[in-house]
């Protein structure tokens, strides 16, 4: 098997995702409008039961999640099988769409897991032993996002119903691109880490006279921009599995193998 053209691949990425913008955008539109609504009823959940802060942010990050997951299964059978959302918009929340949740929370808790550890790690070498427990700390960080790269093709797969992607076989089939995956999902998360920087210095930089519209404007655009990237690293898991993936397997699931894969844009 070749390695992974991590280039060639991100170019694809972003030029599926902004050729087909419009689709996206049907797909994630009312998604994002439910976000937006849950943000403001969980605050208010909040404030009337009188819990937590903590609270009300884990319920608005689970809801986030959620409709990420769906607008990155439909996306991605988009992309991979050619099946445009009917209608003008999609709210899909299936079984797919559970399943992916699952393993991203799945993946998620064994980084806060590794992370969990390396704290205590940290704190176990006191003052004394820092670099020892500094080192423990980013092995540990550095082998949560190993494993989690190993398994990521089980992401496009879920989302069009290929049995034959066990765990396993991802991990074999990821096999000498680690890094190539790494680096093309870094790259494809810079809107998303530049956009965030940016909103946080305009932010910071705000009146107090217009904080809260600000921070009501600043929420949208960061929400917006998490659905950007679900467009765009999508795209790129959805071109990896293409790369990575043996035809046969991918003709079994009933991936388009035409010529270039690409799928049509909107009109």
């Amino acid at each position: 098997m070749s390695g992974l053209p991590v280039w060639a691949t991100v170019g694809r990425a972003y030029g599926a995702t902004f050729r087909n913008r419009g689709m996206l955008l049907r797909i994630g539109l009312v998604w994002l409008l439910l976000v937006l609504a849950a943000g403001l009823m969980t605050g208010i959940v909040t404030v009337v039961i009188d819990a937590p802060k903590a609270f009300g942010d884990v319920l608005a990050l689970a809801i986030v999640a959620i409709a990420m997951a769906a607008t990155a299964v439909t996306w991605q059978r988009a992309v991979l099988l050619g099946l445009r959302p009917a209608g003008w918009f999609s709210l899909a929340l299936d079984g797919r769409v559970c399943r992916y949740f699952a393993v991203g929370v799945g993946l998620m808790i064994t980084f806060y897991i590794a992370l969990f550890f390396a704290r205590l790690i940290l704190a176990a070498a006191g003052t004394g032993g820092q670099a020892v427990g500094l080192a423990a700390a980013v092995i540990a960080i550095v082998g949560a996002t190993w494993v989690f790269i190993r398994l990521v093709l089980k992401f496009p797969a879920i989302a069009i119903d290929d049995a034959a992607m066990t765990f396993d076989r991802s991990w074999r089939l990821t096999r000498g691109n680690t890094l190539r995956l790494w680096l093309g999902i870094v790259v494809c998360l810079a809107p998303m880490i530049v956009g965030l920087h940016v909103l946080g210095f305009v932010f910071a930089s705000a009146t107090a006279l217009d904080a809260r519209i600000l921070q009501l404007t600043l929420g949208v655009m960061m929400i917006a921009l998490a659905f950007l990237e679900a467009g765009i690293l999508g795209a790129f898991l959805s071109f990896a599995y293409i790369a990575l993936v043996p035809d046969d397997q991918q003709a079994a699931a009933g991936v388009n193998l035409s010529a270039d894969a690409v799928p049509v844009s909107s009109p």
